[in-house]
């Protein structure tokens, strides 16, 4: 009775006072957790916001019903008629050299049944087989949802995952092969445990992760108010049975739009379509091509947007049995880690972020003449200006290259009154450097910046090298091991980048004194 479909009534019902109560200490403790982010507050598990959302969730999951584990022999059905499936769709080409198979740590993936060449179309798919927005926006009740519902109106991964819930819930739905070929659990940050993101909090990563929970659990607490109240309200067909809406069932459908989201243009659907913008491109999974695991490279997949398809050409030559790779693009392995689960070693596109924030109006007492709170709300105005906030995370790269906008957000930032004035008077441009004073706070900024990270590891470089030998020689979990290779590469990168700020602040100050003493002179 409890997953009757049509009954919005069984969510109002369902909710305990105590169920209810678990979703109201979610949202307040995700809103805290996101606060606290934003002042460079949260960079441990043991931080009481996050203690507090980690605690509502395990509540929240008391508070509801476990999802019975699924199937295994429903995913490996799913998966020996995908291909099949797929081929039903007018346009599907290119196919036959492929199959799914397991892949060992990896999961699944596709491999080579015929030989396949260097540049070959391998995979051709037309728009058709897409899970898009468009597709999601068809169901009525999504699509009342998305009017009511600005959250939902205006975050695609949350419109697909309540398009993902709805297939699951319809043993006949046309997509209901392709959501069942998709895995029982994830590896995204959402299924991270307790010990994980502690392993985790050793790295700035450890910052998005958080993130990542507390604005699912965001995303969850203002679903199930609006399913509650609608079920008060008696409306009709929801796009799912409401009780199975669980906090389980919600983090599986948003983990598989995060770890297999592309963005396609919206003119692959034919007809009239937006030039330029957001409103160009909308969000879609992608059957049987997300089962490619990931190799770097050189990006291999194109739209075709005469024949309204995606065709994917082979990055190398592929033997008969061979798993065919692709490549995901320059994603850092941060990016990896808590939206796949794995990392790469060596990854040329690593990067650590730090966060920046506009100093505090003490700071402008000596820089600047006028009253230190009108001085700084001056340079929160030049910042806005240029299209940039208060305060962001910036990334400095393996090659110790910061951001552009980093480095012009703090030339901002260290602006004396001299400075500011010339600014607003002349529109400066901070992509260049303002002064040689300016220029060394700006590396004196990033140097602290630097160093405060260092302060908060429990560990040195080398003690981290020997520990992930030792995680490497026991084998482990996947997960665990991916967690400890990015510790490892993260504090590789930090030391780098503060050995050279060291050395290029130790110039800027040369200059700085030379430049005194030819004054003097």
């Amino acid at each position: 009775e409890r997953r009757r479909e049509g009954e919005w009534v069984g969510m109002a019902a369902r909710g305990s006072a105590g169920e209810s109560a678990a979703v109201g200490e979610l949202l307040q403790a995700a809103q805290a957790c996101l606060v606290a982010i934003r002042k460079d507050e949260l960079y441990a598990a043991e931080h009481p916001a996050f203690k507090q959302l980690v605690g509502s969730i395990e509540i929240l999951r008391q508070h509801q019903m476990e999802e019975l584990p699924r199937d295994a022999s429903l995913r490996q059905n799913a998966l020996r008629g995908l291909k099949g499936w797929v081929r039903k769709f007018e346009g599907a080409g290119a196919l036959d050299g492929l199959e799914v198979r397991s892949a060992g740590e990896r999961g699944y993936g596709l491999y080579a049944t015929d030989a396949i060449k260097k540049e070959e179309v391998y995979l051709s798919l037309p728009y058709s087989c897409m899970a898009t927005e468009t597709v999601a926006r068809r169901v009525a009740s999504l699509a009342t949802m998305a009017a009511e519902l600005e959250l939902v109106n205006r975050t695609p991964t949350l419109l697909l995952s309540l398009f993902l819930l709805h297939v699951r819930s319809h043993p006949e739905h046309r997509w209901r092969t392709y959501v069942d070929s998709l895995p029982p659990t994830f590896d995204t940050a959402l299924y991270f445990t307790l010990v994980e993101l502690r392993l985790l909090q050793e790295s700035a990563s450890f910052v998005r992760a958080s993130r990542c929970i507390a604005n699912a659990a965001l995303q969850y607490g203002a679903l199930y108010q609006y399913f509650r109240t609608k079920g008060k309200k008696g409306a009709q067909d929801p796009p799912f049975p409401l009780p199975d809406f669980t906090w389980a069932a919600f983090v599986w459908a948003l983990s598989a739009v995060l770890s297999r989201q592309n963005e396609l243009p919206r003119a692959l659907a034919g007809g009239d379509a937006p030039e330029g913008g957001a409103a160009s491109r909308e969000l879609a999974l992608i059957p049987l091509w997300d089962m490619c695991n990931h190799c770097p490279g050189p990006i291999t997949t194109f739209f075709n947007l005469k024949q309204r398809t995606i065709e994917s050409y082979a990055m190398q030559d592929f033997a008969p049995g061979d798993q065919v790779f692709m490549s995901y693009g320059q994603r850092d392995g941060e990016e990896f880690l808590i939206y796949q689960g794995f990392h790469l070693p060596d990854n040329p596109n690593d990067r650590v972020r730090l966060r920046f924030i506009l100093p505090p109006d003490m700071y402008y007492r000596d820089l600047d003449g006028r009253d230190p709170a009108e001085a700084r709300a001056k340079r929160a105005e030049f910042l806005r200006s240029i299209g940039l906030p208060e305060s962001a995370e910036f990334a400095v790269s393996a090659t110790g290259e910061w951001e552009p906008r980093c480095i012009m957000f703090l030339r901002v930032c260290h602006m004396d009154e001299g400075d500011m004035e010339r600014a607003v008077r002349e529109g400066v441009d901070v992509s260049k450097m303002v002064s040689l004073r300016n220029e060394v706070a700006v590396h004196q900024h990033l140097l602290d910046t630097v160093e405060k990270r260092i302060g908060r590891y429990s560990c040195s470089l080398e003690e981290e090298g020997r520990l992930l030998q030792t995680v490497d020689m026991t084998g482990g979990v996947t997960r665990t091991a991916a967690i400890f290779r990015l510790r490892h590469r993260e504090k590789s990168i930090i030391t780098q980048v503060r050995a050279t700020l060291l050395s290029d602040l130790g110039d800027l100050k040369k200059r700085q004194q030379k430049r005194k003493k030819k004054k003097k002179k």
